[in-house]
């Protein structure tokens, strides 16, 4: 008999990380072994309205609770895997899932696809650090992205109880459509917002001291607040930047930025988990520069595959972004290494391989 397994997520539209993951886990092969189920717990279809409580969201969230109660009662599950939020109101809407499929299933795994649930913590007051305690006491343990991210869950679990397991994805790249001449592309994909470095990038580039003619710089994302939209607008129409703002793109339009790209920049604020975005950007074969958030650190090595920059500091930024435009050769080198680090790490089959091996700990004991 399979093992059977629900996992809850978040359907895509909107495509952001979590989404992501969460459908290509339902394209993945899980082999005969296993028999994996999926609870979309999406009650948004668009960024603007996420972390907003409205009347028209508790309906639909009391909803997805009476659902899963049904799909409980006519179907035993041996281990439920539930992600959860790190901001107040998102996990206790989370808490509710956790509380109704431990009455249930044989096992609870919880997962965490960022870094900032310390923080998050600390900054609250007594009773929402209670309320997480208890909350995750009727789990059996939890997965996070990194090995520098168990440390956020020390407190609530034994070593042994938090899991490891990055994100992995296979993707399909179109041939390369620019011409071969001395341009260097450069792609950001990201929402655009402060917190994911779209700021610091557009203040890097007058910085560069090097030809316009260079380089060109294509962003790809959706713009989150007019504020940051004016400001990087207005940056570019002064300084007259080679910046082409595309919006936010999809499928092989997604894929063809990353195949057409020289190198990455990814350079967030705030705390990330393992941003999928790399994985995409190593799997391209791209070199890449970011920051030191989360667990980036662990896919993104230094003078390896790429440059970890301090962030918000757009002159270390510039400089890294100058260093590849005149170093081509250096640049490939450091992109093969990416490709070879994807291989070895971040692949589909890798990320559903290690979370079988997970779950067949959790279900060990």
């Amino acid at each position: 008999m399979p093992i059977k397994i629900l996992i809850l997520g978040k359907q895509p539209p909107p495509y952001m990380g979590t989404a992501v993951w969460f459908e290509s886990l339902q394209k993945a092969d899980w082999g005969e072994e296993w028999e994996v189920d999926f609870f979309n717990v999406n009650i948004h279809r668009t960024l603007t309205t996420l972390g907003k409580t409205r009347l028209n969201s508790i309906t639909k969230n009391l909803a997805l609770y009476r659902k899963l109660k049904r799909q409980l009662k006519t179907k035993h599950y041996q281990l439920i895997l539930i992600p959860i939020s790190q901001e107040t109101i998102g996990f206790i809407k989370d808490s509710f899932f956790i509380r109704i499929a431990a009455k249930r299933a044989d096992k609870i795994l919880l997962m965490l696809h960022g870094s900032n649930f310390l923080n998050w913590q600390n900054s609250s007051a007594s009773w929402v650090r209670n309320y997480t305690a208890r909350t995750l006491k009727k789990s059996d343990g939890i997965i996070v992205l990194g090995q520098k991210l168990k440390r956020l869950f020390t407190v609530h679990y034994s070593q042994n109880n938090i899991h490891v397991v990055p994100n992995g994805a296979d993707f399909n790249f179109p041939k390369k459509t620019t011409l071969e001449n001395k341009t260097t592309t450069i792609l950001y994909l990201s929402n655009l917002q402060p917190a994911k470095g779209i700021i610091d990038l557009i203040n890097a580039l007058p910085l560069l001291s090097v030809e316009k003619s260079d380089y060109e710089v294509n962003v790809v994302g959706q713009w989150i607040d007019d504020k940051t939209k004016e400001y990087c607008l207005e940056q570019k129409r002064k300084n007259k930047l080679q910046i082409h703002f595309l919006g936010p793109l999809y499928g092989d339009e997604k894929l063809q930025q990353f195949a057409n790209a020289d190198i990455f920049v990814f350079p967030p604020r705030a705390p990330e988990g393992h941003p999928l975005v790399l994985v995409e950007a190593m799997a391209a074969g791209l070199p890449i520069i970011s920051t030191d958030q989360g667990a980036i650190t662990e896919s993104v090595i230094d003078g390896e595959n790429g440059f970890i920059v301090e962030s918000n500091n757009s002159r270390q930024l510039a400089d890294k972004i100058k260093y590849f435009i005149s170093n081509p050769r250096k640049r490939n080198l450091m992109g093969r290494e990416s490709r070879k680090l994807y291989e070895k790490f971040f692949t589909e089959e890798i990320m559903i391989g290690n979370l079988k091996k997970v779950f067949s700990k959790v279900l060990a004991g």
